[in-house]
């Protein structure tokens, strides 16, 4: 009765179209013997190869599919499989419906597939579920539309593989996955150069190429998700759920280097990210995707109290580069706990927005890696922005280098807590080789902006165990701390800032910022004022070496403000303005000397060596300090 009204209602079908309704089942001896594509499968034994007559086109529904078969593109008599790309079957949706249900082991292999809907329903061209195995070889999915899964639909632990040039394009889905959508445990794994989107991308209100709910994708091989978009958020790939998991792998790319990117009209151009980890490794990129919001490369956020925190990983020369975001963080947005670990930040661009490279809107994790070569208007390579109060932002052992902002070349904050530190000690950090000569684990090294060319902030925010190191700015070459602001600099070097010729203070607190300084080395800058706290400003100088002719320049203090607070410190010219202190050295040199670790060191001779009775327990090289403690960043070793 099933396969009767199958045929009868082909055969109306037939009448009133040109299409060629035929299939044969290679091996047989029948030729292309079976009306429809349907009755061959139904005819099959598992294994068998069932194949479409190359250059023809053949409405398809097949319902449910429970045999384990190849469908593929064959020659004209049906005696064997044709593997010419010019000449692939396409396999057209039988009117308001997808092409079927994948149960079992399928392979579509040598065709072109499009057309199918399943408009309030999940998978457009094939649904596949309950332990079903589908693959995708040499084909092209186009033209699906759907709820969830414009093309495609994975869930209830099973299985799509798309490769061997395969794409999926054109597709679109009115709530999640453009072109693919997994669930339920389902895995999808894109390798051999496969391509979701490319020159025609698929659409989405989240995740215009790839939703993920509670599932896994793999992309490895050259394989891409491309000029894909998403009217909400995740142009590329949107992802929730703490137990999804996207993962990259040799070479694979979300975005292109020469087609357009995906797009969002919110966040996250790339990757928008609420739940569960994302993996970069062996030279995978996230590149030249954008975001009308936030997150052009990646956005990560939490979307409930009670899951863990999203998290992005990467190794093996992986990053996220060349991408664009309007609101801010071009390359990276985290909020929420959100953790990045050795991320690598490269050339990403918010020329109106807040973070190039990184932007944090609440608390978050940034453990080791690079953020370099990144344009904004705050904050050229992190931005810490609308935080809470007691939100705290940890950047661990992070080089933030070659960055530019018109305000705030390596780092902006106007909000919350920014910890910068350096844990990495002696030790290697990150396979960067440091430490090696004038390298440290934690850097901001030549960054460039108008105003504080390593930092500018309006927040709270602790420079430990780090170098800032050859920024330059039109004002405050290094450091701008604005009123509100509060800094501590601890066992940190600030040298080589500014430029030839350059007058600027190397380091400013504006009226109503503090700024405390503990065994900090200021050496080695070319402006000529070093330091200036200015009227109204506070802080304290302890323990701390500067050996610039500028000294430090305190404006005169107005009634109920204390007069700056300079204890145990060292300086190549003298301190003017009101402060109160004992053990303090002007117009004199420290005795610096040059290890195999670098410059602006002391020896047991140096005039700054043994001053102390009281310090931190270790310098900016992890190393012991002694008993006497020496002043600046570096004990004498």
């Amino acid at each position: 009765m099933y396969k009767s009204s199958i045929i009868a209602s082909l055969a109306l079908t037939l009448s009133g179209t040109a299409y060629a309704q035929n299939a044969g089942i290679v091996g047989d001896g029948l030729g292309c013997n079976y009306a429809t594509l349907a009755i061959a499968v139904n005819a099959a034994s598992d294994g068998d190869v069932i194949v479409v007559p190359k250059n023809t086109t053949t409405t398809a529904w097949l319902s449910i599919v429970t045999k384990d078969v190849t469908i593929a593109n064959g020659t004209a008599n049906c005696s064997a499989e044709d593997t010419a790309a010019w000449s692939r079957a396409t396999l057209v949706a039988s009117a308001g419906h997808r092409i079927g249900t994948i149960r079992s082991d399928v392979t579509i292999r040598n065709l072109k597939v499009r057309d199918g809907s399943a408009s309030a329903d999940t998978g457009g061209l094939f649904l596949v579920n309950f332990g079903g195995d589908l693959t995708i070889n040499n084909s092209d999915l186009s033209n699906g539309h759907a709820k969830w899964g414009g093309a495609l639909a994975v869930a209830t632990d099973s299985s799509v593989t798309v490769d061997g040039w395969s794409s999926i394009f054109d597709s679109d889905a009115d709530s999640e996955g453009g072109a693919i959508w997994i669930g339920g445990g389902g895995v999808v794994t894109l390798a051999d150069t496969a391509n979701i989107g490319g020159e025609g991308g698929n659409l989405a209100d989240e995740g215009g190429g790839v939703y993920i709910d509670h599932g896994t994708l793999e992309m490895t091989d050259n394989s891409k998700i491309t000029s894909n978009s998403a009217s909400n958020q995740g142009g590329g790939v949107a992802m929730r759920h703490e137990d999804s998991l996207l993962s990259l792998t040799d070479y694979a790319q979300i975005g292109d280097s020469f087609l357009d990117g995906n797009s969002s009209a919110g966040d996250g151009g790339g990757v928008h990210v609420s739940g569960g980890t994302v993996e970069l490794a062996m030279d995978s990129s996230i590149l030249n995707n954008s975001a009308f919001g936030r997150g052009g490369g990646a956005f990560l956020e939490i979307e409930n109290n009670f899951v863990p925190a999203p998290s992005i990983s990467f190794s093996g020369n992986a990053d996220i580069n060349s991408n664009t975001a309007l609101t801010g963080g071009a390359g990276l947005a985290l909020r929420d706990g959100s953790i990045a670990d050795q991320p690598r930040i490269i050339g990403n661009v918010s020329s109106v927005g807040k973070g190039g490279g990184i932007l944090v809107t609440g608390d978050a994790t940034v453990l080791g890696g690079l953020v370099s070569a990144n344009d904004a208007f705050y904050g050229g390579g992190v931005a810490m922005v609308t935080a809470e109060s007691g939100d705290l932002a940890s950047f661990e052992d992070v080089w933030v280098k070659d960055n530019t902002a018109g305000f705030g070349g390596g780092y902006y904050t106007d909000s919350g807590k920014l910890r910068i530190l350096g844990t990495g000690g002696t030790s290697d950090c990150d396979n960067r080789d440091a430490p090696a000569v004038n390298k440290y684990c934690s850097e901001i090294r030549q960054n460039f902006s108008s105003l504080g060319g390593a930092l500018m902030t309006s927040g709270e925010v602790d420079v430990v165990r780090t170098a800032v190191m050859g920024n330059d700015a039109t004002l405050s070459d290094a450091i701008e701390v604005l009123s509100g602001g509060d800094v501590v600099l601890a066992n940190a070097l600030v040298a080589n800032s500014g430029g030839t010729g350059d007058t600027t203070e190397v380091i400013a607190v504006s009226s109503g910022g503090e700024l405390n300084a503990m065994h900090a080395t200021v050496a080695s800058n070319s402006p000529t004022d070093g330091v200036l706290f200015e009227l109204g400003s506070t802080g304290s100088f302890r323990r701390s070496i500067m050996s610039s002719s500028g000294g430090l320049e305190i404006e005169t203090s107005v009634v109920g403000r204390s007069a700056l607070s300079v204890e145990c410190s060292m300086f190549g010219g003298t301190i003017t303005g009101p402060w109160t202190g004992s053990d303090v050295e002007e117009n004199t040199a420290p005795g610096f000397v040059t290890t195999a670790r670098g410059n602006f060191r002391l020896d047991s001779s140096s005039n700054a060596a043994n001053k102390c009775s009281i310090g931190l327990n270790q310098d900016l090289d992890g190393d012991p300090r002694a008993a006497n403690y020496d002043r600046g960043a570096f004990e004498a070793q």
